[in-house]
């Protein structure tokens, strides 16, 4: 009998996300036959998603039942930020069960997708195992309602940049949930730069090493776990990619946030309504095109349950 050890058995072998030339998406899903459900009643819902954001349900009240696909009309839900996401739900009556998250910027044949896909898991590894700092990515809105305290009417633009509603973004809230992250903090360098009349300023400048996953932009901010040291992420380059999907990021620039930064008030975890958990005294927030969730994003590129 063979010592080896069984693979895991997900709820999905794969999601596809395909854009025509009307920016139409297309999203395709492949269910494993290994997987058993609990009932034969599978309902499929498609949610979508900015990077690192909260979910939102397209189709709450229209389940898919019998099809293993589904055609997002809406030609506005794009990005010039590469940073729009879909993924799928299957709920069996009993319990709901969530794909891995799949960006907009097309597809691989099955052989890159492999290569790609055991990519990421030797750098998951890599980081979670030896050299990985355990923290977590705030990603920075750049969509969303406005904040009402710190915004400039004429100009549409923060006034201030110590605003506790918005952090000085201009965006309600901020910055998205805290998402678990881990960086190779391959080293440090220190630069002292003379500012009158402050004197001397020592900017701590760090470079790093992370997976692509979700995408990450200029000015998103990491905290360190163990000590809640921020840092703003400021220079980004792609180490690895296949067919222009970046698989592994270099961060060239990232710069220690002094303790007196409005940053540092900024929550990990802020309030957002969970998909079925509506109850009697959020019932007028729980409207079907309302509902949103922030789970599902610490599931792994090639895993559910990488971390």
């Amino acid at each position: 009998m063979s010592d080896k050890p069984q693979s895991k058995t997900f709820t999905f072998k794969r999601v596809e996300v395909t854009v025509t030339p009307t920016n139409w998406k297309l999203i395709e899903w492949y269910l494993d036959p290994l997987f058993r459900f609990q009932t034969n009643d599978l309902k499929f819902y498609v949610e979508w998603a900015r990077a690192a954001g909260e979910w939102t349900r397209i189709n709450p009240d229209e389940p898919i039942v019998n099809e293993c696909m589904f055609v997002d009309q809406d030609s506005y839900r794009c990005s010039t930020r590469n940073d729009i996401f879909y993924r799928v739900v299957v709920d069996d009556g009993i319990q709901e069960y969530n794909s891995k998250p799949e960006s907009t910027l097309g597809i691989l044949n099955q052989r890159e997708w492999l290569l790609a896909r055991d990519i990421i898991r030797k750098e998951y590894l890599r980081l979670l195992k030896y050299v990985g700092a355990r923290g977590y990515l705030l990603k920075r809105r750049h969509y969303g309602p406005r904040c009402p305290t710190c915004i400039d009417h004429d100009v549409e633009e923060p006034v201030t940049s110590q605003c506790t509603s918005c952090f000085g973004t201009g965006y309600l809230g901020g910055y998205y949930n805290g998402l678990l992250y881990y960086l190779d903090l391959s080293g440090t360098t220190t630069s002292e730069d003379v500012k009158t009349p402050f004197g001397t300023v020592d900017n701590k400048q760090r470079t790093a090493r992370c997976v692509a996953y979700p995408r990450i932009d200029s000015y998103d901010i990491w905290v360190d776990a163990t000590r809640n040291k921020r840092h703003v992420l400021r220079k980004i380059t792609t180490a690895v990619e296949m067919r222009g999907q970046p698989l592994v990021y270099v961060i060239e620039d990232m710069r220690e946030l002094p303790a007196s930064r409005i940053e540092y008030q900024i929550p990990l975890q802020q309030d957002v309504v969970p998909i079925g958990a509506c109850t009697s005294s959020t019932a007028s927030s729980c409207t079907p095109n309302n509902v949103t969730s922030n789970t599902g994003w610490r599931r792994g590129i090639s895993a559910q349950d990488v971390w």
